[in-house]
């Protein structure tokens, strides 16, 4: 739903039943699980007020407590930001007593160098605070894990390709764009600036939490006119949910449930319409590409969609999903609602080869790896490094209590 914060206050109690019902429902399937905070566990400013921190924690490690299995809260401090040591203090002193005991360990995370520089400082923290340091994790940039948030959000460079992204203020699901980063040979900048736009060999609009003030952020930045101009010089150009929409001919919210209230009209490059309602569609999606330049036709594709916008169908649509036509194509412009778009090992080659072809390039004569194959390993390789570096004593149930199916 939508609504002003202090009616969102007033029904906090209702919102941590039907969290912590989820939770629970969750935990009846899994051996194991792990929950991730949202920002400091130790805004005391917002304590009475927080139900996805610690009140979270307290709720899950006395469920799992009960039932005899191990359950404990770690904190974990970027060294990298400086001032860890201090981090970790401090937040464990504004904790209340209750909250406090419930932590066994804190992980120093992003470590460059030798972790034998670091003392005696585990040891004196130890001491002084009463919780052990469990290790020191190493900084691994080898290592591709998808971004926690827009605020990690860095690029990569070096590639034969140049891949560049509006960097819209509110951009959301940009593991469509990590996606793109780990293609062979591609590099991934972010543009928030004309200036920045250059040449790229793709130019891609992501999506958004708040399509309508991002397209007006555009307007004002010039960044409209950028793609515009990218767009008459044949720069391939992707949109995805949201950017698909800023693509369109317009966008309209009239009770604003996505955001900013109006209507504006958008870049123009695609041939559709997009009106904003309360009905929210969310669904996986699979299916195949129509001709184009993005994509032969097709190729398989999957993914899901989450949107609120209902965008008018175009005559030249860029994928079939079931029974649906989705997107649109015009030129060298495409957009669609579909997140993970290019997860497919053939998708993934076919953009390749599309945007090597344009520079006269051969096709890539390496493998593709499918994304969820490349995200896989790449989560081992993290574990390995935990299991290296981290005392996981007391953190994990015992063998003879983990079902033989356990659940992902």
């Amino acid at each position: 739903g939508h609504m002003q914060a202090i009616r969102y206050r007033e029904r906090l109690p209702e919102w941590a039943r039907t969290v912590h019902a989820a939770y629970d429902r969750l935990a009846d399937t899994a051996d194991i699980v792990v929950l991730e905070g949202a920002g400091s566990p130790a805004e005391i400013n917002l304590k009475s007020r927080d139900i996805v921190n610690m009140s979270m924690a307290a709720h899950a490690i006395g469920r799992a407590r009960a039932a005899g299995r191990p359950g404990n809260a770690l904190l974990v401090g970027d060294i990298e930001r400086g001032g860890v040591f201090a981090s970790l203090f401090g937040t464990l002193a504004l904790l209340p007593p209750e909250e406090r005991a419930l932590f066994d360990g804190v992980i120093i995370n992003r470590f460059r160098g030798d972790p034998r520089l670091l003392a005696p400082g585990p040891q004196m923290f130890t001491d002084l605070s009463g919780v052990r340091v469990r290790g020191v994790l190493p900084y691994r940039a080898d290592i591709a894990i998808d971004e926690e948030d827009s605020q990690d959000l860095h690029g990569n460079t070096g590639g034969v390709l140049d891949v560049c992204v509006i960097r819209l203020p509110t951009v959301s699901n940009f593991t469509d764009l990590s996606t793109l980063g780990t293609l062979p040979d591609v590099s991934v900048r972010y543009a928030s600036r004309n200036e920045d736009i250059g040449n790229p060999d793709l130019l891609v609009l992501p999506g958004a939490k708040d399509t309508l003030a991002d397209l007006r952020w555009m307007k004002q930045t010039g960044l409209d006119q950028g793609v515009i101009a990218a767009a008459q010089r044949t720069i391939p150009i992707l949109g995805l949910c949201g950017g698909y929409q800023i693509l369109g001919r317009s966008i309209r919210d009239p009770r604003g449930v996505g955001g900013a209230v109006g209507e504006e009209p958008a870049l123009g490059l695609l041939p559709v319409k997009t009106v904003f309602s309360p009905n929210k569609t969310i669904t996986e999606r699979h299916g195949v590409s129509h001709a184009g330049w993005l994509l032969p036709e097709g190729t398989p594709v999957r993914g899901y969609e989450i949107h609120q916008g209902q965008t008018s169908p175009s005559h030249a649509p860029l994928l079939r999903l079931g029974d649906q036509d989705d997107g649109a194509i015009a030129g060298n412009v495409a957009g669609t609602y579909l997140h993970g778009l290019l997860d497919t090992a053939q998708a993934r080659r076919a953009i390749l080869d599309a945007l090597r072809g344009r520079r006269a390039l051969p096709p890539l004569e390496d493998a593709i790896e499918d994304v969820d194959a490349f995200r896989d390993r790449q989560y081992d390789l993290a574990a390995d490094v935990i299991e290296a570096h981290l005392d996981l004593d007391g953190l994990l149930p015992s063998p003879n209590k983990v079902s033989p199916h356990p659940h992902h």
